[in-house]
């Protein structure tokens, strides 16, 4: 993990201050740090895409358990105004409430520089999340309180993908907190039990989505977080904000990773595009309600019916800078990050080609890819690099689907590999540790 200090203040800016590596401009708008990466996340239309959502029940006897497709429920909270909304009380972990006044430096910058109509002074979130609080204290729950007592407990970033919510990843969650990390599972607004800003100024974009995870985590007081683990379009955030950022990250895990080129489930893009450029505006979204539900029964979201959550969704999807993304995503073999990263080759929203070109990029190569058949049996051993100093691993299912981590028998084998390479960060962490004592010794 790099011995990034980052205080309170400067790690909210973070991402506004970044190495400048590439000469090009976008938008014809001079960038700068992340800006010259994600210049494209200016417009209010722009995010990261539109791959997920559904349910993963942790034990088969829990009474949470339930289908992918009856999990797919529309948040009440989509376009509502930031205010407290109940969680639900049927999740392993309660759902904690923090008010956070959220995007003000990135909203400021807008302003000065690209006269953004957005609001200078920020916007007030009441984000839902799950913390399963330090296991050593028994605190789970315990929110910021427990924050301030659990600065060296490891911790663990898990992010859901559009259009989904903690739920999704309770597996994931579950097993980690059993291994002895604290694990922080924020909802993105308009998703399940965190609403949206009462102005709607929150546009998903991918600039937007780096800095409201870093201000969820300067309020928490969390200023480092050992693994991050994204499931889907979560991993557009995840990647910028491990290896474009000041902020120290240990680790990243890309569950289903979301790819650097437009996925099926967006083309053709010009047309999506286009209609969530125009539903913007109330009338036109009041206008394609009939539609919405046969245009998403189509896409594979049976049981989203509300057209402002496919409004919301589309917002993530339309926005994200695919060239650049790419370029930053080709920096993490150079940035000794460990990474696990996992795929199936029939998602119905990524295509198979777009996964495997992907992986080559992040440095995982085909013939380092393991490979699983339908029954969870390995049909190809891959060649991951796994040692004291590295940690690149790949997984493939040929029959996973796109929500592999809700469904046995590739939900377990997901668990065991997020929870072994969060070990290796522990044992990493432990080997460091032991070598400065014995050189300040030294010294």
């Amino acid at each position: 993990m790099r011995n990034t200090a980052v205080t309170a203040r400067g790690c909210a800016r973070v991402l506004l201050h970044l190495n400048s590596s590439s000469s090009s401009t976008l938008s014809g708008r001079p960038a700068t740090g992340i800006f010259k990466y994600f210049s494209s996340a200016f417009s209010p239309s722009y995010a990261a895409p539109c791959i997920t959502h559904s349910a993963r029940c942790i034990h088969t006897t829990s009474p949470w358990r339930r289908s992918a497709d009856s999990a797919l429920t529309t948040p009440k909270s989509a376009v509502s105004p930031s205010r407290s909304a109940p969680g639900q009380d049927d999740f392993p972990y309660p759902v904690q409430r923090l008010q956070l006044v959220a995007l003000r430096q990135l909203y400021m910058h807008f302003v000065h520089h690209y006269q953004l109509k957005v609001p200078p002074q920020g916007i007030l979130l009441d984000v839902g999340y799950i913390d399963t609080g330090d296991p050593r204290r028994n605190d789970a729950g315990g929110g910021a309180q427990a924050s301030a007592a659990s600065g060296d407990c490891p911790t663990v970033l898990v992010l859901h993908g559009a259009g989904g919510t903690h739920r999704e990843m309770g597996g994931i969650i579950q097993a980690l907190a059993c291994d002895g990390a604290r694990v922080l599972c924020p909802n993105f607004p308009g998703y399940g039990p965190t609403p949206m800003d009462e102005d709607m100024a929150y546009s998903h974009s991918l600039i937007e989505n780096c800095n409201f995870l870093l201000d969820f985590l300067v309020k928490l007081g969390v200023m480092k977080v050992d693994l991050i683990v994204a499931f889907s379009a979560g991993g557009y955030p995840a990647v910028p904000l491990a290896i474009k950022s000041e902020y120290p990250v240990g680790g990243l895990a890309l569950i289903q990773l979301p790819g650097h080129r437009v996925g099926r489930v967006m083309r053709p893009f010009w047309l999506k595009k286009a209609l969530i450029r125009a539903m913007t505006r109330k009338w036109v979204r009041r206008l394609l309600t009939p539609i919405n539900q046969l245009v998403m029964r189509n896409d594979g979201w049976k049981a989203i019916q509300s057209i402002e959550h496919t409004y919301i969704m589309g917002l993530t999807g339309i926005g994200v800078p695919f060239d650049n993304y790419e370029k930053v995503s080709a920096e993490l073999p150079f940035s000794q990050l460990p990474l696990l990263l996992t795929f199936s080759e029939d998602d119905k929203f990524i295509d198979a080609s777009i996964a495997y070109d992907y992986a080559e990029v992040v440095g995982v190569p085909r013939d380092h890819l393991t490979v699983y058949n339908r029954e969870g049996q390995i049909v190809h051993r891959g060649r991951p690099v796994v040692n004291d100093t590295q940690y690149v691993r790949g997984m493939v299912f040929q029959k996973g689907g796109h929500f592999a981590q809700t469904r046995q028998p590739f939900a377990a084998v997901i668990e065991d590999a997020v929870v072994d390479i969060y070990r290796h960060i522990q044992r990493r962490k432990e080997r460091e540790g032991i070598m400065t004592v014995r050189a300040e010794r030294e010294a």
